[in-house]
């Protein structure tokens, strides 16, 4: 900051990289302008990503590095101890929302099972595309083997999210449930042992290794805490975050809580419409955008049926959740044809009591809570 007699002193080279201000015009002093420089200077670090959505995009990232959150970008770390956010320009748009939206369904999970169960187990996310392709939960650490069984298929180049930290002994065991030929494109956890990472190299692109130590704490007090912020032409959209978490009845038994909180936590964190399903502490089908929710079970239906003549479901027995409320009976009729469970979903459809005394017709639990209050759409 200088007078204007400084400015006129100094060179035309330090001129272009200075911003000459003339102090003798202002009515502050030199020192409360700097500070107020400083404040408005503090802008979030805007980065160059290795490419946009496609390999043709351009993409950038905009770091605030003066975030609190302890899941912000800025505090997972690579396998060399440094922060993913000094190495922007290595990772692409699809790298960075897969594994925010694997946190978020990470974490939405955890705060299902410590609202109705006041603990939170081992969980592991597979994330393909922004949703959630593969999930278990359970007391081991051969979670992370079910969650790749859940969908071994989609499971490969998948991202895979957990609260449960990677010991050498645990990444050779993971490693060998990955054949050679079905790479992860990445792994997060809480820790991962830097004698485990060789494991995971990769003879062609990579298999990107992120710790950080917020992830073995997940829970309700994590639930994404600032606002959504989207740009449309002409604008910025911004809406609240959604913290809304579902208590369970009471007179459940704790198998299907547990497989509920599951499905509640991955459906919460998926493109609506959605339907999701859980059973055995495993997720049966991940039903994502469809433009209606009949279109979503019948597509939950197709995903769960095991091939083979006289093979049931895997929808039997399991526990379902809807992101909506059903607006007419269809839905409901196919999912319990399938020996469902349970449901969870919302009401404000002006057929809930036709659906409702339907429902009656089949052996299946029907839980509802009012749209307004748990309606759970995402991605939008």
């Amino acid at each position: 900051i200088y007078t204007t007699e400084e400015s006129s002193a100094a060179s035309d080279v330090y001129k272009r990289q200075t911003l000459f201000l003339p102090l003798d015009e202002l009515e502050c002093s030199r020192e409360t302008l700097r500070v107020r420089l400083k404040r408005e200077s503090a802008s979030p670090m805007k980065s160059s990503l290795k490419h946009g959505e496609n390999p043709h995009q351009e993409g950038f990232v905009v770091i605030d590095e003066e975030s609190g959150d302890p899941l912000a970008i800025q505090h997972f770390k690579t396998a060399s101890g440094e922060p993913l956010s000094v190495h922007a320009e290595s990772v692409g748009w699809i790298y960075l929302t897969n594994l925010f939206r694997g946190v978020d369904a990470l974490t939405r999970v955890a705060a299902a099972f410590e609202r109705n169960t006041e603990a939170v187990p081992r969980i592991c996310i597979l994330v393909q595309h922004g949703n959630t392709c593969g999930a278990a939960c359970g007391s081991a650490e051969n979670v992370l083997h079910q969650a790749i069984d859940t969908n071994y298929r989609a499971s490969f180049d998948s991202l895979l999210v957990t609260n449960v930290p990677l010991t050498t002994e645990l990444a050779y065991r993971l490693r060998q449930w990955m054949p050679a030929d079905r790479p992860f494109s990445g792994i997060v956890a809480p820790m991962i042992e830097e004698t485990g990472a060789g494991f995971f190299a990769r003879k062609k692109g990579t298999c990107r290794l992120l710790s950080n130590p917020a992830l073995g704490e997940v829970g309700v007090g994590t639930l994404r805490p600032f606002q959504q912020v989207r740009s449309i032409r002409g604008a910025t959209l911004t809406q609240a975050a959604n913290t809304f978490v579902p208590r369970f009845p009471r007179d459940w038994s704790q198998n299907l809580i547990e497989d509920m909180c599951l499905a509640w936590g991955v459906c919460a964190a998926s493109d609506s419409n959605c339907i999701a399903a859980a059973k055995d502490g495993k997720l049966v089908t991940n039903a994502v955008g469809q433009p209606c929710t009949m279109g979503a079970c019948e597509l939950a239906v197709l995903q769960a049926d095991q091939p083979g003549r006289g093979r049931p479901s895997l929808l039997k027995g399991a526990a379902v959740v809807s992101d909506s409320f059903f607006a007419f009976a269809d839905g409901i009729d196919m999912l319990a044809r399938k020996k469902v469970r349970a449901i969870f979903a919302t009401r404000g459809s002006q057929n809930d009591s036709a659906i409702m005394e339907h429902a009656k017709r089949f052996d299946v639990v029907v839980h509802t809570v009012p749209d307004e209050e748990g309606r759970i759409f995402a991605g939008h």
